[in-house]
């Protein structure tokens, strides 16, 4: 992204807090991290949060959404000019994968999309790419600590944000299964909770 985008979008910021009257901007964007190096460079002081969760659980979401998404892609073509339209291609006929690595090769995802090898591939290139090149310039939160301690993790959010407000703290939640999903490569799963337990080291509220 060349500088005269970020200026664009720093003033974008800046129209939206103005209007709103507010001094924050909050936003949620997958493809953020693929431009990470940018948003840690905005003039405005930016804290970027980024949330990762158990590696089979996770997997396990993000296949049900992408089976979810094809089906009614298949069913209503509108669906997927749609998505092709918004640039969302994290999931259905038309999901990209996110080239983090300039020389990572399509063998390396030769998955089917339809299984969890493939979207627990993903979880591992995304997460080593954070681990090796973002983990100390941005605020990692567990998933499952939201769950089993929102109080604690809430308040710990709020003050790196710098809050005048703490948000209401929810109560303990206990997240959906996916029963519908067993078979799976144990070298990818030992793969992937090995990194989940490398973040976990790094998250410095628990």
């Amino acid at each position: 992204i060349d500088d005269d985008i970020i200026r664009k979008y720093e003033k974008y910021i800046s129209l939206i807090c103005r209007t709103r009257k507010k001094d924050k901007y909050l936003s949620k964007n997958n493809n953020s991290i693929l431009r990470l190096d940018h948003l840690l460079k905005l003039n405005n002081p930016t804290k970027v949060f980024l949330l990762y969760r158990n590696p089979i659980d996770h997997a396990a979401s993000l296949l049900k959404l992408h089976l979810k998404f094809t089906k009614q892609q298949q069913e209503d073509k509108f669906i997927l000019r749609y998505f092709d339209y918004l640039g969302h291609h994290e999931f259905g006929l038309h999901q990209k994968i996110f080239n983090l690595y300039p020389n990572i090769k399509d063998a390396d995802l030769s998955f089917s999309k339809d299984s969890m090898d493939f979207w627990l591939k993903t979880w591992i290139n995304y997460y080593t790419y954070i681990m090796e090149n973002k983990a100390d310039k941005i605020t990692l939160i567990c998933f499952e600590d939201i769950c089993d301690f929102p109080e604690k993790t809430y308040s710990y959010i709020a003050d790196v944000a710098s809050l005048n407000q703490h948000p209401s703290t929810p109560e303990a939640y206990s997240p959906p299964t996916y029963n519908i999903i067993k078979n799976y490569n144990s070298n990818l799963e030992n793969k992937a909770v090995e990194i989940y337990k490398q973040l976990n080291k790094k998250r410095k509220y628990i």
